[in-house]
């Protein structure tokens, strides 16, 4: 129920929500009640209650999800990032057969709920929790109150994150050209390799990497600017947007010496000349040809950044800000994962410690 509140002048103010306009902006409807006693709040708040329900009736509780979602997704496109775009296009195309032709008016959670438990059965938790999100936006961005309902829970994924033995497999591997039947072979090779390094000793993110320009480098501080990102718009092309995945993500990275002597610099322009899924198809094959017992995808290179960084002592905000994260939770649940070579070497203190005590027990 609104709330009124008292202004300077004594009288009462009651504002109740009514959508957003087609910039996207708030919009209210004012109530005001000149009366300074208890009586006028009261009458305040029902004119402001009365007109709630009459226009949520009139105006909103007649429109389908469909609509409600259509509408959500047009005024954001211009403030989200295409890939988000992109996702909420698919969402809305393939995965709301079994709720879109519902009215607001005729919601109730039995009836999400139910939209909840199919898209469970055929899509993994983190979907169904996308598509979840987008609907419940869609409903408030409509001035209309969310609906409860039970989300699966989500998958315990753990990724294998590469040691330093596997990271010098996978780069020895790159540089073998003795495999390579064709010099055109060269180049993608090149640039696996230097994608490869970017985020293993970078902490670059694809998208990031296939953004890079020869003039985001400076060469004589050793460092590089993430200033802009590749990713997919909502047709499935890949475009250069200004701004990285988070506003944390526009950072100034260090990187070692080596990994800059690494890069060409005579030819101008992006250093990388394939799409970030062109990255990932070829770091698979390097993977998987480089002796690595365990799979682990090129993302899995920044756990490594991260979980060296973690395990040298390095501050976890010092490692937030060269790595472009926002907070600490994605750290503190992926991150962080103990890297299996380090994780040895621990086991060994340890028993070694109890080998020492038992030597000594026996002793005595």
């Amino acid at each position: 129920m609104p709330t009124a509140k008292k202004l300077p002048s004594g009288s009462w103010r009651c504002r109740v929500f009514a959508g957003y306009d087609i910039d996207g902006k708030r919009k209210y409807e004012s109530f005001i009640v000149k009366d300074p006693s208890k009586r006028g709040k009261k009458e305040c708040e029902r004119l402001a209650s009365e007109w709630s329900v009459n226009h949520q009736d009139r105006d909103v509780m007649a429109l389908t999800v469909q609509e409600m979602v259509r509408s959500y997704i047009d005024l954001k496109e211009k403030v989200l990032s295409p890939s988000t775009i992109k996702n909420y296009e698919q969402i809305l195309r393939t995965s709301m057969d079994d709720i879109r032709m519902y009215t607001a008016g005729d919601l109730t959670p039995p009836i999400v709920q139910r939209w909840i438990n199919i898209l469970a059965v055929r899509n993994s938790p983190k979907y169904v929790r996308n598509a979840n999100g987008l609907f419940q936006s869609a409903l408030k961005f409509s001035g209309l109150n969310g609906v409860r309902v039970t989300l699966p829970a989500p998958q315990d994924f753990q990724p294998h994150v590469p040691c330093d033995e596997e990271v010098k497999k996978l780069i020895n591997y790159i540089n073998d050209t003795t495999h390579e039947n064709t010099k055109r072979d060269m180049r993608p090779r090149y640039e696996l390799k230097v994608a490869v390094m970017l985020a293993a000793f970078g902490s670059l993110r694809r998208g990031e990497i296939c953004a890079l320009r020869t003039e985001d480098f400076d060469r004589r501080h050793l460092t590089v600017r993430i200033n802009k990102d590749v990713v997919k718009d909502k047709d499935g092309y890949w475009v250069t947007k200004p701004t990285p995945k988070t506003s944390t993500s526009n950072r100034t990275v260090e990187l070692p010496a080596f990994v800059i002597d690494a890069i060409d610099f005579s030819r101008p322009g992006t250093i990388i000349k394939g799409t970030p899924d062109q990255i990932s198809n070829r770091f698979r094959r390097a993977v998987r040809f480089s002796g690595s017992e365990f799979h682990f995808r090129f993302h899995d290179l920044r756990h490594y950044y991260v979980s060296i960084a973690h395990a040298l002592g390095i501050p976890d905000a010092y490692i937030m800000e060269m790595g472009g994260w926002r907070t600490d939770r994605t750290m503190k649940r992926v991150y962080r994962s103990t890297l299996a070579d380090r994780k040895r070497e621990e086991q060994k203190k340890l028993n070694t410690h109890f080998a020492g005590l038992a030597a000594s027990e026996n002793a005595g």
